[in-house]
């Protein structure tokens, strides 16, 4: 790769005449409207928020790496640009950001301009340049009492605002004053992320297409001699097929890999009949999507395999059904719990009583992650799990299915979306258990939609079935 060499302004400008501006914008301009109005309803005329782009990150060799846009910013914006800084008050959308430099767009492609931003988010009531923020921001706090930010992102921008904050307050003005408290602006964007709208909850759907073509691509082409980087190939090039990209570096773990929770290796040889674990998903215009599908090698479950599969499933469909108004993550992920704890005992591999099971958490040898989480901008999704802070507090959940009644759930409410995702694993080193039992991992997990009535699961067209998984596998 060549070096980035200094231009001359005439070649500048020779140079950037001849880059096309054929930008597009992923986010429709009505929905990124009505994000800002949900935000601005929440703040009062006393508020201010304050939100950072990311910034890009180069290795050592100065190579270029893919850019990823801080998902709160994107989802604000719809924008993909850096150095930048949105501040928004109840009645005002303010971006400090750079006009694009044309050298810059030479070497990594061409960004938006003032012009093109304003078109695109007629929201926007001015765009100054990034370095006028320090200059400007305290005009904009002046007689404002709470600041929303994302404190801990930049160390930089944290001691310049406390700083100037602490000078500001105690050297006091006449008829002026400025922000005491801050607040984490996870607490706003939370509350605006967890609950879907219609058209986040119809792109996960299209990109879920992704996903299910993808895995069902690899149960087509899975032969016992391959390695598991093979199989991961396949993934990646079914997802690039469709412009999409990972959610999440994807899980190919054959045999006993699949006992490490996020194994991401994927170089192992695949042996005839064990099992393979995936988890992987499609991601695209910063939305993912979150599948596990566990197979047999050579395309036939044997008795143990059918025996603990259809243990998990039967404990996910169970967590599923708890997936819906009334009940909250806590009760989906306990639901799952008592299938998995009967299955156990029925097995012997837990002899002690249920209750002492639960109590202990013995059953966390073989279970030891969380039932589901939140998923949307970012695969774990911005959102609490207790009723929490200003916005929900009042959001509890009554009807704990276990233990811990005092805790104050969040709970589920139409439009957001969770996995569910039960597992088993039994580890190669463990003495609790069968020989044939040993180096088997497995989880299944799906994306569901909580609705006014039943769950919507928005992964069901990705087979699940032991005979609907033999069958694809055998054709």
């Amino acid at each position: 790769m060549n070096d980035k060499r200094h231009l001359s302004k005439n070649v500048q400008n020779k140079l950037n005449l001849n880059l096309p501006r054929n930008l597009t914008f992923d986010v429709p301009k009505k929905e990124l409207g009505s994000r800002i109005v949900r935000l601005q309803s929440l703040l009062e005329p006393s508020d201010v928020l304050i939100l950072f782009s990311s910034f890009p990150s180069n290795h050592p060799n100065a190579m270029y790496q893919r850019f990823r846009q801080n998902s709160d910013f994107f989802y604000l914006t719809g924008l993909d640009i850096y150095p930048a800084i949105l501040v928004i008050t109840i009645n005002d959308v303010f971006l400090f950001y750079n006009e694009p430099d044309p050298e810059e767009e030479l070497w990594t492609g061409v960004r938006p301009n003032h012009q093109e931003i304003k078109s695109y988010l007629g929201f926007i009531t001015e765009i100054y340049p990034f370095n006028d923020f320090k200059e400007k921001i305290f005009h904009f706090l002046e007689n404002k009492t709470q600041i929303y930010y994302p404190f801990g992102i930049s160390e930089e921008y944290d001691h310049f605002i406390l700083n100037q904050l602490e000078q500001r307050i105690r050297r006091g003005r006449a008829l002026s004053y400025y922000p005491t408290r801050i607040t984490h602006s996870y607490e706003i964007l939370f509350e605006l992320r967890i609950v879907k709208s219609p058209y986040e909850i119809e792109t996960i759907k299209e990109i879920m297409k992704i996903t299910k073509e993808a895995h069902i691509n690899v149960w087509k082409n899975t032969q016992p001699g391959m390695y598991e980087y093979e199989l991961h190939s396949i993934l990646l090039k079914t997802f690039t097929k469709y412009n999409a990209q990972e959610a999440y570096p994807s899980i190919v773990a054959s045999g006993s890999n699949a006992c490490i929770l996020h194994y991401t290796n994927n170089n192992s040889v695949i042996r005839p009949g064990e099992l393979i674990l995936i988890d992987a998903a499609a991601s695209k215009y910063y939305l993912n999507t979150d599948i596990t599908r566990t197979f047999p090698s050579n395309g036939k479950f044997n008795s143990i395999q059918r025996l603990i599969y259809n243990a998990v499933l039967e404990a996910q469909k169970k967590a599923i059904e708890y997936s819906k108004l009334g009940y909250c993550m806590e009760d989906s992920h306990f639901a799952a719990v008592d299938v998995i704890v009967d299955f156990l005992k029925e097995e012997h591999i837990l002899k002690e009583s249920k209750q002492e099971i639960l109590e202990k958490e013995l059953y966390k040898t073989y279970y030891m992650h969380r039932t589901g989480h939140w998923i949307g901008y970012d695969v774990h999704d911005r959102g609490f799990y207790i009723s929490y802070g200003k916005f929900n507090q009042e959001k509890v959940c009554k009807n704990q299915f276990h233990k811990n009644h005092s805790i104050p759930y969040r709970r589920f409410e139409p439009n957001m979306i969770c996995t569910v995702e039960p597992g088993l694993y039994f580890s190669p080193w463990l003495d609790t258990i069968p020989e044939e039992w040993k180096g088997i991992g497995i989880r299944i997990e799906d994306n569901v939609l909580i609705t006014e009535d039943e769950p919507i699961v928005l992964s069901k067209e990705v087979p699940k079935s032991i005979e609907e998984i033999e069958s694809i596998m055998k054709n």
